[in-house]
């Protein structure tokens, strides 16, 4: 046993480790990281020790909150426009283009912009996904009717994860 102890020791200085203490510490460092201490359901706000089924009810209702726009205020929207010196503004006369549906042009050239290596959203697809979707002529009219909702109705697309059962 001190023979082992000596030899951890030895380990431990080699890689400038001042005391095998660390090990405990990583240890209690990891189940800590590991452990969610008490789940407080959002509606109730109970905490959810019992049942895993409760938790993942209170995990789903917390996730499908985060996902939901919040209603839009006007009035914020107005102060906040306000704040923009006019210098900085969009004239009135680009309105118009600004607020027109999408064009496959429009969304191939901000698909072929973007870095590959990121997603765009709650989609998950990589742009070159979506590049490659964009050129078959099913999939693109789909993508020009989602995008072209979302600016002009505010519509937003369900998602796969959305579809999928809780």
């Amino acid at each position: 046993m001190v023979n082992k102890k000596a030899r951890i020791t030895l380990v431990l200085a080699s890689k400038r480790e001042k005391s095998a203490g660390i090990l405990k510490r990583l240890a209690t460092q990891r189940v800590q990281q590991r452990a969610i201490p008490i789940l407080l359901h959002p509606i109730s706000t109970t905490a959810c020790e019992t049942t895993s089924d409760k938790q993942a009810v209170a995990v789903a209702y917390y996730y499908d909150r985060l996902c939901t726009a919040d209603a839009v205020d006007t009035d914020a929207i107005r102060y906040f426009t306000n704040q923009i010196p006019a210098t900085d503004r969009i004239p009135d006369s680009d309105h118009q283009a600004l607020c027109e549906p999408f064009t496959l042009d429009d969304l191939v050239d901000a698909a072929t912009r973007a870095p590959n290596q990121f997603s765009p959203g709650i989609d998950s697809l990589p742009y070159a996904i979506i590049q490659l979707l964009l050129t078959h002529v099913a999939t693109a009219a789909i993508a020009l009717r989602v995008y072209s909702d979302a600016l002009l109705h505010g519509v937003r697309a369900v998602t796969a994860a959305e579809l999928a059962p809780h």
